[in-house]
């Protein structure tokens, strides 16, 4: 599949939402496009170079995204809001002539998976961030008793850094990911 994508010093998974700002010609040409044809793009995180300017070369694995919302902002400039609907891995890459970045991508399904016993607590813990949180992100309470869910959702609200949030996308196997994060929760928990 055809992809034209969206490099961000950021990390977006899949069910999670991000707002972009938009103002370079390149991507106010995308945005207009993936409107006009109800089509996505993808999103993936910069590996050197930056948001602005030249093309930035980016991770292998990114985000591919449906624009759910849009408007301007106060000085005038497109935001649109993006989803995250699954993940894909670049097979080969190339930068047109305005700096947009296209990419052959294969889309990598994650299937369901059940969150095992010994990672429920994950679940509760994410609960209760959420609560704490004002505002719409604190009403977002979701069924997290999909492995999938549970941890891109625990992933984009932990502070990591955004090389450890790429590293969670990246990881394959949902229990693998719980796995990890159940870690660093434990660490978090024990250091109160």
């Amino acid at each position: 599949m055809e992809l034209p994508l969206f490099p961000i010093s950021t990390v977006l998974f899949p069910g999670n939402t991000l707002s972009l700002r938009v103002f370079e010609p390149r991507y106010l040409e995308l945005i207009s496009h993936c409107m006009k044809t109800d089509s996505g793009f993808g999103v993936c995180l910069i590996k050197a170079g930056k948001e602005v300017g030249l093309a930035a070369n980016c991770y292998e694995i990114g985000t591919l995204i449906k624009i759910i919302d849009w408007g301007q902002d106060k000085e005038g400039f497109l935001e649109v809001e993006v989803k995250g609907m699954c993940r894909f891995e670049i097979a080969t890459d190339w930068v047109e002539p305005n700096q947009l970045k296209m990419a052959e991508v294969e889309i990598t399904p994650e299937p369901a998976h059940p969150v095992p016993g010994q990672y429920l607590f994950l679940a509760e813990f994410l609960e209760g961030l959420m609560q704490k949180m004002k505002g719409p992100l604190g009403q977002q309470l979701e069924n997290y008793e999909d492995a999938v869910v549970l941890g891109y959702k625990l992933a984009e609200f932990l502070p990591l850094a955004s090389l450890q949030k790429q590293s969670f996308l990246e990881i394959s196997d949902p229990v693998k990911r719980l796995a990890l994060l159940a870690k660093m929760v434990d660490q978090t928990l024990e250091g109160k």
